[in-house]
């Protein structure tokens, strides 16, 4: 076996540099979390996962964070870069409690929770969060948001690539 196909094996890299050895693209490789009742699904139409999220009348607080498996290889990546996409009914007019969280390596690390920026819109948005000041970081990673007064929501996953 030569050295491009050992390469290819342990994770899927475009120059410069960007790997990931996990495939957010494929539904199995996420797990639900959220205060409503979620389902994931491939949407073909534009390429990535959707979550569809019901929460239910009395429910208060309406997050959503699902979790992706991520690869070992990505456990050292400086940058984490994702496309989303975000649909609430009623519509929103802000979003609150945009995070990517990251699972700590360290038992002692309580929580690595990453803050990001969406902007209001009906289109996707690309979405870069540093990583090269996180703690040591493994096995998972969540993105979500909260929705605060959204009855239901449904939002939009893909191109989410760890960055080295």
């Amino acid at each position: 076996m030569n050295i491009w196909m050992k390469l290819g094996c342990m994770a899927a890299c475009v120059l410069p540099l960007i790997c990931s050895g996990a495939d957010a693209s494929k539904t199995e490789n996420w797990r639900g979390a959220s205060s409503g009742k979620m389902s994931i699904a491939a949407d073909a139409q534009t390429n990535s996962v959707k979550f569809t999220v019901k929460f239910p009348k009395e429910k208060k607080d309406r997050w959503a964070y699902p979790m992706l498996k991520i690869d070992k290889a990505d456990s050292d990546a400086s940058k984490l870069t994702f496309e989303i996409k975000v649909e609430t009914s009623p519509k929103l007019k802000a979003y609150k409690g945009l995070l990517v969280m990251l699972k700590p390596a360290d038992k002692k690390v309580k929580r690595i929770w990453l803050p990001y920026t969406l902007p209001m819109s009906s289109d996707f948005q690309t979405v870069t969060v540093n990583l090269s000041k996180a703690p040591a970081y493994a096995k998972q990673v969540q993105i979500g948001l909260n929705f605060m007064k959204a009855d239901h929501a449904v939002f939009f996953i893909r191109n989410v690539k760890f960055e080295k």
